[in-house]
């Protein structure tokens, strides 16, 4: 059950760098207890990686999601800022009692030839991609069977592209810290939809301009030809925004400083917003 929130004994300035769910429910339960809250988020708009995630048809109840947090934000005290990155030496500028870090997690490149190529794109920047909704052709290739790629495999599919979804592990450990019946569903209609399920699969080089993706598997090398290749090898958590602000801050005048959600550690959105909403009220 959650705590009741009450009132601050003293009003403090609070800055909160990043609008996803962590960031927003932080904002919203120190707005609540009187404090004076900065919201300030680089992109034109707020959910972070749960916005991309409801595009897909199959997921839009986060949509709803967005929504609730959008029209709490609009009836709350919070100043929110967008298209506006904060960095931490800004960030110090304005002279905060309390920083609260939710810059969202980096994502996880693994070392393979070719990958830093600019045609190879992230799962975000499909997601973002204005033909991302529309039906067409094309063959692509997901590197990564985590929760983020089968999503986006299934949502390729729908859409009438061929996919190819490549991991290294066993199919039997993919989708491991799902919960049973989402794993099930979602391996249900990677099947149902075509996709091509590649597992075990050591990927060796991705292709001049993405066109193409060499892999092993079973001692045997495959070159697969293909229109795209996404990224999707899932996230980690960043803690260089937070190392370079308590840098910068030293010991003098430093401000109180919490790191939440992603950039803390990279879990689902429950516990974003459970830690969002523990660190607001503890502000």
């Amino acid at each position: 059950l959650r705590e009741e929130v009450k009132p601050a004994p003293n009003k403090k300035k609070v800055i909160v760098a990043g609008a996803g769910p962590a960031g927003l429910e932080a904002a919203l339960r120190a707005s609540e207890r009187g404090h004076n809250v900065l919201l300030y988020e680089k992109s034109g708009s707020i959910g972070g990686n749960v916005k991309l995630g409801s595009i897909a048809p199959f997921k839009k109840d986060l949509r709803f999601v967005i929504e609730r947090y959008e029209k709490q934000l609009k009836n709350s005290g919070v100043e929110f800022i967008s298209g506006s990155e904060m960095t931490p030496a800004q960030l110090l500028d304005k002279e905060p009692d309390t920083a609260v870090i939710a810059v969202g997690a980096e994502e996880n490149i693994p070392d393979i030839p070719g990958i830093r190529q600019p045609e190879i794109i992230s799962a975000k920047e499909c997601y973002l991609r204005k033909s991302s909704g529309k039906k067409g052709k094309g063959r692509v290739g997901i590197i990564g069977a985590g929760t983020v790629g089968c999503e986006l495999a299934w949502h390729l599919s729908l859409l009438g592209r061929k996919v190819y979804l490549i991991d290294i592990l066993p199919y039997g450990k993919w989708l491991g810290n799902e919960h049973p019946t989402n794993r099930f569903i979602l391996l249900e209609n990677l099947c149902d939809e075509g996709v091509d399920i590649l597992d075990e699969a050591k990927i060796l080089e991705l292709g001049e301009k993405g066109k193409y993706i060499k892999l092993e598997r079973d001692k045997v090398e495959y070159r697969i030809s293909v229109d795209d290749i996404v990224l999707a090898a899932g996230y980690k958590e960043s803690g260089a925004f937070g190392r370079e602000l308590r840098s910068l801050a030293g010991k003098k005048n430093a401000p109180e400083i919490y790191e939440i959600g992603d950039c803390a550690e990279a879990r689902d959105i429950h516990w974003a917003i459970r830690e969002g909403y523990d660190t607001g009220i503890k502000i």
